[in-house]
């Protein structure tokens, strides 16, 4: 390993010490890996964060896969580096969207399904492994194993903010937009640090009332999501 890399690690390493005091939900099965080999968490710590910022970019996402190969590479059983490669193929193979249905490359989420299941067929009660399993079951349109895979993280139990988002998606497309808007205040009134969970709860409110025709209440979630993002387009 380069000298460069040992100390990105330990700065890496550092910053989760650091932030691990936030009010976010930190999973338990991440705690685990982190306490069973740090220097390998950081590199996954890594190559999540890249998945974060990317925003379509194929280089970002590329980027990330070397770093999760790595990791692998060194641990073949870590969890937790399986959900990360669902997270990139969703949103590598992701196209647009048009209203609440998104579109994605042909053949491109076979691929995220069997890194999530991977994951959980490690960690069985992976709760935020089903979350985001839930979350492509609905890309997929399989809104009966949407609902089995959000309920079973519930029961696992998990505090993650994208679980009520990820139900939102879900209930929306099922037609039913009032449950969807109680899944969205309930981020907002949690205060999550995650700012693209917040981002997307402030969005949701925004568009239910605009799909109301409530133009007063669709202007204040408006207003509240520019003060929060005063630079987004």
């Amino acid at each position: 390993m380069s000298l460069i890399r040992k100390i990105f690690i330990v700065l890496m390493f550092a910053s989760i010490t650091m932030t691990s005091n936030a009010s976010d939900w930190v999973s338990p099965i991440d705690t685990k890996y982190k306490n069973k080999n740090p220097e390998v968490f950081a590199m996954y710590v890594e190559a999540r964060n890249l998945i974060d910022s990317s925003r379509g970019q194929q280089r970002v996402l590329m980027e990330a896969d070397e770093v999760l190969k790595k990791v692998l590479q060194l641990d073949s059983t870590f969890a937790p580096a399986y959900r990360e490669y669902g997270r990139l193929y969703i949103k590598a193979g992701y196209i647009n969207s048009v209203g609440d249905v998104s579109s994605f490359k042909k053949g491109s989420l076979g691929p995220s399904e069997q890194s999530i299941l991977r994951s959980i067929d490690i960690e069985s009660e992976y709760a935020d492994a089903y979350v985001l399993l839930g979350h492509l079951y609905t890309k997929m349109k399989i809104f009966t194993e949407a609902e089995k895979a959000l309920k079973k993280a519930e029961d696992i139990g998990t505090e993650i903010p994208w679980l009520d988002l990820n139900w939102a998606d879900l209930l929306k497309l099922q037609g039913k937009s009032e449950e969807a808007l109680l899944r969205f205040e309930k981020v907002i009134k949690g205060k999550t640090s995650n700012k693209g969970a917040y981002s997307k709860a402030l969005r949701g409110v925004t568009r239910y009332y605009e799909s109301k025709g409530n133009n007063e209440k669709a202007k204040i979630a408006y207003l509240n999501h520019l003060e929060f993002e005063p630079d987004s387009a």
